[in-house]
């Protein structure tokens, strides 16, 4: 399917992003134990949100795929 909507770059991309996220949540959660910033619980929410919608994003794609072969 990846190779069908010629994204293959984009998906790799969003694969990187997606572990940079995953380092600045990790990260973020580390000091949210030291101080109880709700700004930062606000973004910590939000790219929690959206790594999950990249997450299920490449579920979809993966059953798609599984699904085709």
């Amino acid at each position: 399917a990846i190779e069908a909507w010629n994204v293959r770059k984009d998906v790799e991309k969003l694969k990187r992003s997606m572990t940079e996220i995953e380092s600045v949540i990790l990260d973020a959660d580390e000091r949210q134990k030291i101080t109880n910033n709700h700004e930062l619980n606000y973004w910590m929410e939000t790219l929690n949100d959206a790594l999950h919608a990249a997450e299920g994003f490449f579920d979809e794609v993966s059953t798609e795929k599984l699904t085709r072969e």
